[in-house]
């Protein structure tokens, strides 16, 4: 039975399954960033995945949400260098806090979870709505999540259930 909320176990399912498909787009990446930077945005994703890969094999698989997305966050900051490192370890790090000593977060912690991400985007990167940072891309799923048409949560959850199941198989 696949249910909507999503526990520590799928956490990690997740992270591992973004971290492989971010890996695989290396290449891409670092093209993309060539245009406009030094062409290394593939490298540093590839690194900050892989030390969350590695840390969280490393993890009891007794810890919590908070645990698991402290840990992500700073093997990743750890592991990388520039802006994005700090700033989406620390975005990652922030995800403990209103998760901490909750065993399965569902769409009312996910809302918390964005907003959360968000002002902690917003405060280290010193950025605002519009500069074209990841901070845009928080902001609106932050936005998706707090809309009106966001307001029944039984859609919401169905939501979260269809992709645990698509992308997770869980």
């Amino acid at each position: 039975m696949v249910t909507s909320a999503i526990s520590a176990l799928d956490l990690r399912r997740m992270l591992d399954f973004v971290g492989r498909k971010i890996i695989g787009q290396e290449a891409y990446l670092n093209s993309l960033d060539a245009a406009v930077g030094d062409g290394d945005h593939g490298i540093t994703m590839r690194l900050g995945f892989q030390a969350i890969a590695d840390a969280l094999s490393e993890l009891d698989p007794e810890v919590g949400l908070d645990v698991i997305f402290r840990k992500a966050g700073m093997s990743f900051m750890g592991a990388t260098g520039g802006a994005i490192g700090v700033i989406f370890g620390k975005m990652l790090v922030s995800g403990a806090v209103p998760l901490h000593g909750v065993e399965r977060f569902g769409t009312v912690e996910f809302k918390i979870l964005l907003a959360e991400m968000e002002l902690t985007v917003i405060n280290t990167g010193k950025v605002k709505v519009g500069d074209k940072t990841i901070l845009d891309a928080v902001h609106a799923s932050n936005q998706a999540m707090s809309s009106p048409d966001a307001q029944d949560t039984d859609d919401l959850d169905s939501w979260i259930r269809d992709r645990k199941q698509e992308y997770f198989n869980i």
